[in-house]
């Protein structure tokens, strides 16, 4: 971008107005992916955890420092001129997003540590440590006195802190923030790796728990307009750059909104594609056999639960006429009989028994119903087809296995 441009943009008027629709963008978005994800966990999985709680108060102080950011410039903001009213309102909202952005982070990591053991999860306490000590230092930094600007009356310091000291801080914390995204979108793909999942399914989950990494471009860019407001200044003199401060701020609170949403769509995934899915590759799903519906109160979600459900095994029988009916009724009894007595040399009639789902999904290598890594990532909602070992025979493949010798199976549902 052209450097005059980019000079002009930060130097636009119009900066009360960026600061309401800003602010009211993110927000609207953060609190309507938030709640479906609260809804979802509770009405269609098993309930709130520990990181929707975090999520909770991670919206709870964005919404809070969108509402003192969209009102600092009715309260006197500005670079130049601004009161001391207005600046405690800008400081206010900024540590309200530093906080918010440390507990988004410590929420997602803390889903990744339900997920995973040994060395990651000493990766992930590291990065929580760190990320909560930064976040820490910088919103006690964003209250300190910056020599040259109108802030002095709102620092709790006496002593003027250097623009150029304060930005090393803030290019410290950059740093940070981008490593531990950028670890922390990584991680999904080396925890995914020691679990079962359909190939078609098993790189959709990790993209889309790596949506966080998103938030650090959102920083990078960030840092960069910082470094321009000074050039700006050493250029032009004391010149009012409130609405490049106003565009800052926006980008802080956009990448708290990354993670909400980042955390939201792995759960809108899974909710809005198991309808079409329930029926031909859930475990407990079989040949013309329609799953329960989700909606019902207290049935188990589609997985190694619904196995449970599947009728026992019904023994079948052809007779010479080509009519199948039960071994256990009239007919079927009185043809077994007849063929008692027939010679043991002689072609017995085809006999057809239809096993039950959990016959063929429980023996040997196969599915276990108390499989812990299923349980964990069906009750977060992430995936209703994770294992901690490949099936045998795989879930989705069930129900086109031949029962029988001669390639013909029938069930009764």
């Amino acid at each position: 971008m052209d450097v005059d441009r980019m000079d002009a943009f930060l130097m636009r008027p119009g900066y009360a107005e960026l600061a309401k629709t800003v602010n009211s963008i993110c927000a609207s978005i953060t609190t309507v992916f938030l709640f479906t994800r609260l809804w979802a966990r509770r009405t269609q999985y098993k309930g709130l955890w520990w990181d929707d709680f975090l999520l909770i108060a991670t919206w709870a102080f964005q919404l809070a420092g969108n509402g003192l950011a969209a009102a600092a410039p009715l309260y006197g903001f500005n670079i130049v001129t601004g009161s001391a009213h207005g600046w405690v309102f800008v400081f206010s909202a900024v540590s309200c997003f530093y906080i918010a952005m440390g507990l988004g982070k410590t929420a997602f990591a803390t889903t990744l540590l339900r997920l995973s053991g040994g060395g990651t999860r000493v990766l992930l306490w590291f990065v929580v440590a760190i990320v909560c000590a930064f976040q820490t230092a910088v919103t006690i930094v964003t209250w300190l006195n910056i020599c040259g600007t109108a802030a002095a009356e709102a620092s709790i310091s006496e002593r003027c802190v250097p623009m150029n000291t304060l930005l090393g801080i803030h290019i410290g914390n950059a740093v940070v923030t981008v490593c531990s995204d950028m670890t922390l979108a990584f991680l999904p793909w080396k925890i995914i790796t020691n679990v079962y999942l359909p190939k078609k399914e098993k790189w959709t989950v990790a993209l889309t728990m790596s949506l966080v990494g998103l938030a650090g471009p959102v920083c990078l860019a960030r840092v960069a307009i910082a470094g321009m407001t000074q050039e700006l200044e050493n250029k032009h003199g004391k010149v009012d750059w409130s609405y490049g401060a106003v565009t800052i701020w926006g980008l802080l609170q956009a990448e708290v909104t990354i993670y909400v949403v980042a955390q939201t769509i792995p759960l809108l995934r899974v909710l809005l594609l198991s309808d079409s899915s329930r029926d031909s590759k859930s475990p407990g799903s079989a040949a013309g056999r329609t799953s329960p519906n989700r909606s019902e109160k207290g049935r188990p979600p589609a997985g190694i639960d619904s196995i449970q459900e599947v009728r026992p095994s019904i023994e079948l029988v052809q007779l010479p006429t080509g009519k199948i009916v039960s071994a256990d009724s009239e007919e079927g009894q009185a043809f077994k009989s007849s063929q008692a007595g027939e010679n043991t040399g002689r072609a017995t009639p085809a006999t057809e028994t239809a096993i039950s789902q959990p016959q063929l999904s429980q023996g040997g290598t196969g599915v276990s119903p108390d499989d812990e890594t299923h349980r964990i990532w069906a009750d977060m909602g992430l995936s209703r087809r994770a294992w901690s070992k490949s099936p045998s025979p795989p879930p989705e493949d069930l129900q086109h296995q031949s029962l029988n010798a001669s390639g013909r199976a029938w069930t009764r549902s």
